[in-house]
């Protein structure tokens, strides 16, 4: 299982720096998505490694509660619960600009860098 952790620590990482590379190219659905991915295979690295289980969801909030993170990570990690869903289905510029802003996904970036940095610390 310690392989099967790392290879999501290591997708986790790679959609951060992904999302940080759209967030410079005002690509805000796409960096805003990847803030989300960052976090959701984070979450599930940290739930093999702890519980030795994978839970195919693509739920940061369902995650979150299963390993029962601090409660002020689940209440930053809930504000990203509808990215994954809004960012697979065809959108407009207009529709995107009206739901993502500069402000909005360099938060969405916030939190998933401290959730990834509490996530290795937990593990390591």
């Amino acid at each position: 299982m310690a392989e099967e952790y790392e290879a999501w620590m290591e997708k986790s990482e790679e959609d951060l720096d992904a999302a940080k590379y759209l967030l410079e190219g005002k690509m805000l659905g796409h960096s805003a998505f990847f803030c989300q991915q960052t976090i959701e295979k984070a979450l599930k690295a940290l739930l093999i490694k702890e519980k030795e289980v994978l839970i195919k969801t693509y739920s940061v909030r369902k995650l979150s509660k299963l390993l029962d993170l601090p409660k002020d990570f689940q209440d930053s990690i809930v504000k990203l619960e509808d990215v994954e869903r809004l960012a697979r289905y065809p959108m407009t510029n207009q529709e995107i600009e009206n739901k993502y802003n500069d402000e909005s996904v360099e938060e969405f970036l916030k939190i998933a860098e401290e959730v990834l940095v509490w996530i290795k610390d937990k593990i390591e």
